[in-house]
């Protein structure tokens, strides 16, 4: 994705931009459950989320950004179901990042793409997403 970014930097600098390292993003995650809520658990029933970031500078519509929240780790809860104090995530080779009852978020995983943008000086500009209204960034 590093190379697509400075495909598009490279773009802004041949059309002139003011500031090549500007970006309009679309963004929007996509969650693996077949229904949106859940009885036990706050707005999703999905275990993971993937938020994606799509650039709208060039006419290519790079993915420049991934943001990943999991809550599921199948030895942890093969352990917990045999009596282990295992707690996901931070035990150690935990795969889930996320709490198994905290909801998804759209702004956190928007902001973890943001903080990869940053990292090569990369500021958007302007940012497109569908409205779904969920949780704020804590």
């Amino acid at each position: 994705m590093a190379a697509k970014r400075q495909l598009v930097v490279q773009h802004n600098i041949d059309t002139g931009a003011a500031d090549p390292k500007q970006f309009s993003v679309s963004f929007d995650g996509r969650y693996n459950a077949n229904r949106l809520t859940s009885s036990y658990k706050s707005w999703q029933a999905a275990s993971q989320a993937y938020g994606v970031a799509i650039e709208n500078n060039a006419c290519y519509q790079y993915i420049i950004g991934l943001a990943v929240e999991n809550k599921l780790f199948w030895t942890g809860a093969y352990l917990r179901n045999k009596g282990y104090n295992i707690q996901c995530p931070g035990h150690t080779g935990c795969t889930a990042n996320i709490p198994y009852m905290q909801p998804q978020s759209e702004p956190h995983m928007a902001y973890d793409i943001a903080q990869q943008l940053s990292r090569e000086d990369i500021l958007v500009k302007s940012l497109t997403t569908d409205g779904t209204p969920h949780n704020s960034i804590v």
